[in-house]
């Protein structure tokens, strides 16, 4: 009996220690986040020039147009 309590005491403590260690502290949160940026730097290697989407659930958000040959760099402020 006082096995299956300490067995019981651990498995507690265990999904105490797990669930904390997946805290949303370790997430941007308000400000923070508002002030963050994304930085893409896109090579295209293709013949064709390439239009670069951001696609973010079911929001697309054009980022720019890469010709052929070329590397370019976009921003995009995440909100």
């Amino acid at each position: 009996m006082k096995t299956l309590h300490a067995q019981r005491a651990l498995a507690i403590s265990i999904t105490a220690l797990l669930t904390s260690a997946c805290s949303s502290a370790t997430y941007p949160t308000g400000d923070s986040a508002a002030r963050q940026t994304l930085q893409l730097e896109v090579t295209n290697h293709n013949w064709m020039d390439v239009t670069v989407y951001a696609v973010t659930s079911s929001q697309r958000v054009r980022m720019g147009t890469v010709t052929s040959g070329r590397t370019e760099r976009f921003s995009y402020r995440i909100a």
